[in-house]
């Protein structure tokens, strides 16, 4: 029992210096990340099956365009994530619109998921790192 009461305080601690570090930085939830939750994490198996499938998604490559070229995603549109909101044109113009974003290890596209609700998109996915696709890239 007592395991259980320190556990809780130090989650409670947990969140008390992550809302501190989050304020500190100047990061505000958006009303819109605040009322639709926020993105969910997506496997690339669950990516591959929907893309076989023929589910409309659209999958974004949030990485420089050196990394693309290196190897990406096939049919992933490369946008960098510090750059989705002044080339918003190249996103589609319908909010429901499922996206999954990646990078090379999960920090970009994260960001990138948070800046895609902040501008309204409703069905975003994290894919996280490059590396857990198996399925082979394109150059």
């Amino acid at each position: 029992m007592e395991y259980l009461r320190t556990l809780h305080h130090c989650s409670s601690r947990a969140l008390v210096l992550q809302q501190r570090r989050l304020s500190f930085t100047g990061y505000e939830p958006s009303s819109d990340t605040a009322s639709s939750g926020s993105y969910q994490q997506i496997t690339a198996s669950q990516v591959k099956e929907r893309l076989d499938k023929g589910d409309k998604i659209t999958v974004i490559d949030v990485r420089t365009p050196d990394e693309y070229a290196a190897g990406h995603i096939p049919g992933s549109l490369l946008i960098p994530f510090d750059e989705i909101k002044v080339k918003s044109d190249q996103l589609p113009q319908d909010k429901n619109t499922e996206i999954v974003v990646y990078c090379r290890s999960g920090r970009r596209s994260a960001i990138a998921a948070d800046t895609l609700i902040s501008l309204g998109y409703a069905k975003i996915y994290d894919l996280g790192a490059v590396s857990s696709w198996t399925y082979g890239l394109e150059k």
